[in-house]
């Protein structure tokens, strides 16, 4: 997956040398299910909004670590505006967009955020957000793992 990560960033016009990468050692050989084309268009969406919403040469920060065996959470950090509590519980809604002083020109169809919640739903994942305003922005998702995948299938009644 962390490599999936990377490969995102270079689909990401400027994030290659913005992005920071920290990896958790419990993270290191999880394995999880997933269909590539669709997890590397969430990374894109949450790469390209973590651009679009700090200032230039200010790092993006992905961290991968793994809960207890049973998902892997990916986090994408930006420094900048960060959301509002009043904005919040629109992030993931079909065409919100969110508009933080000053940021009122970025370009953007309130669709991404959107379309990768429902990827990640679709995967049994989560995904949420959470920010202190004026300083920084954290999108982050939950993917399980093929052992909980697995686990899962395994109790489910015929």
């Amino acid at each position: 997956m962390v490599e999936l990560a990377r490969e995102a960033a270079e689909a990401v016009p400027g994030m290659e040398e913005r992005l920071k990468v920290r990896i958790d050692p419990s993270a290191e050989d999880a394995m999880v299910p997933a269909d590539r084309a669709r997890i590397l268009q969430v990374f894109r969406n949450l790469f390209s909004n973590a651009l679009k919403y700090s200032p230039p040469r200010t790092p993006v920060v992905l961290s991968v670590e793994c809960d207890d065996g049973i998902a892997v959470r990916f986090s994408v950090e930006n420094q900048g505006p960060g959301i509002d509590p009043e904005s919040m519980p629109r992030l993931f809604q079909r065409f919100s967009r969110v508009r933080a002083a000053g940021m009122e020109r970025v370009p953007g169809s309130g669709l991404g955020l959107y379309i990768a919640r429902r990827i990640v739903e679709d995967h049994g994942g989560t995904i949420w957000a959470e920010s202190e305003p004026g300083r920084t922005a954290t999108f982050s998702f939950t993917l399980p793992t093929a052992d909980s995948a697995t686990r899962r299938r395994e109790r489910m009644p015929e």
